[in-house]
């Protein structure tokens, strides 16, 4: 109840994830992906701040601000769901950022 809550990966399990977050009482949860048409979508039920992430290449830092500016702070849980490096890395960033 009242966590913020990042879903990395906004195919069928991320929406599922990003569901089940909201009707557990999320109070702000980001999801990303590298399709925007996805990202629309989750927007529609329920994602409050979402993330157009790259296939490849390095993390940016700059995902990672937009995200806690999005969440309203640094995300509690941080839940991966797509399984490509890129998203493992940004779920580790971020959480390596605010969890240490």
């Amino acid at each position: 109840m009242g966590s913020r809550v990042l879903i990395c990966g906004a195919g069928p399990i991320g929406l599922a994830t990003l569901l089940t977050a909201k009707a557990l009482g999320a109070a702000t949860i980001a999801i990303t992906d590298v399709l925007q048409s996805r990202l629309d979508f989750a927007k529609t039920l329920g994602a409050t701040h979402v993330e157009l992430v790259g296939v490849k290449g390095n993390v940016d830092s700059d995902h990672v601000t937009a995200i806690e500016k999005g969440l309203g702070g640094p995300p509690q849980c941080t839940i991966e769901c797509a399984g490509p490096e890129s998203s493992l890395r940004l779920a580790v960033k971020v959480n390596s950022l605010y969890n240490s």
